[in-house]
């Protein structure tokens, strides 16, 4: 298992501040994640395409191994954390900028939501080489001074979601589209409205949806109740938290979260996890 590497973190770091200058950043041939056993939140849009190796890592609550050929779209706000990457693997990255992302909304908004919840997709080889293309024609606009720079790294990578969307949507079958705009729906309200309320019932009626109707389409859609989304989001806003900063006490963790009192919050994480928040922090932090 390969363990924290600060120098990798400051490479990422400096690669992620420079998407929104360049809209399309490519990280080619990455054999180390940023951190390990680190809870990161996702802030741009990104494509990862595993070239050889496997790694094993949680996307939200769910546990996934990234395995040669495997694609995975990350979207801004989620959580990603890896334990471990075996000695082989090797990943390419392509960060995208929030400008280009709401550019080609109307490429990938109508299916978005399978990559809530689906991180991630196995190509065949001959799939995986169309990528490969696709990649290499954008490190090249990328690099040059075209004078429709812009306007060609925004074609080439909606012709790369294009791609992906084909490709998973041979291995996809999502309910009807009106189910896919409800979670989409309900996934923007919990991201802005998870510190006020932890009810089904707040984003149903913000919704103007029935509580029952809300979770019914939620858990056929996703198959993950609504309950869960809620819980899984504000636990791992919680546990980055008391992971990045740790001369915090629980009780100022608490109220950053919306909690009335640090009892509240304990039993609340307790409750997710099988742990409390104190626990938690001193398994990883030891």
């Amino acid at each position: 298992m390969k363990n924290n590497y600060s120098q990798e973190a400051l490479e990422w770091q400096k690669q992620v501040d420079n998407v929104d200058k360049k809209d399309v950043v490519v990280l080619e041939n990455v054999n180390r994640w940023p951190a390990y056993n680190k809870i990161i939140e996702t802030h741009s849009l990104s494509v990862s395409i595993c070239s050889q190796g496997s790694c094993y890592v949680r996307h939200d609550a769910k546990d996934v191994i990234f395995k040669q050929y495997d694609i995975a779209v990350l979207l801004p706000s989620h959580f990603v954390m890896c334990y471990e990457s075996s000695p082989d693997y090797q990943v390419t990255t392509i960060l995208v900028s929030q400008k280009l992302n709401n550019q080609m909304m109307n490429t990938i908004g109508k299916n978005i939501i399978r990559y809530h919840e689906n991180v991630s997709c196995h190509l065949t080889e001959s799939q995986y080489n169309d990528f490969q293309l696709i990649i290499h024609t954008l490190q090249l606009i990328i690099d040059s001074e075209r004078l429709h720079r812009s306007e060609f790294l925004h074609h080439i990578t909606s012709i790369l979601f294009l791609l992906i969307d084909e490709y998973w949507s041979e291995k996809d079958n999502i309910g009807k589209k009106r189910s896919k705009e409800i979670f989409t729906n309900f996934y923007d309200l919990l991201l802005r409205n998870y510190r006020e309320s932890r009810e089904v019932s707040f984003y149903a009626q913000k919704l103007c949806l029935t509580q029952k109707y809300l979770s019914s389409v939620i858990h056929q859609t996703t198959g993950t109740k609504a309950s869960e989304w809620i819980t899984n989001y504000i636990t791992m806003q919680a546990k980055k938290l008391l992971l990045e900063h740790p001369r915090h006490n629980i009780q100022t963790i608490s109220y950053q979260l919306g909690f009335d009192n640090q009892a509240a919050f304990t039993r609340y994480f307790k409750r997710a996890t099988g742990e409390n928040p104190t626990q938690f922090r001193e398994k990883y932090l030891e």
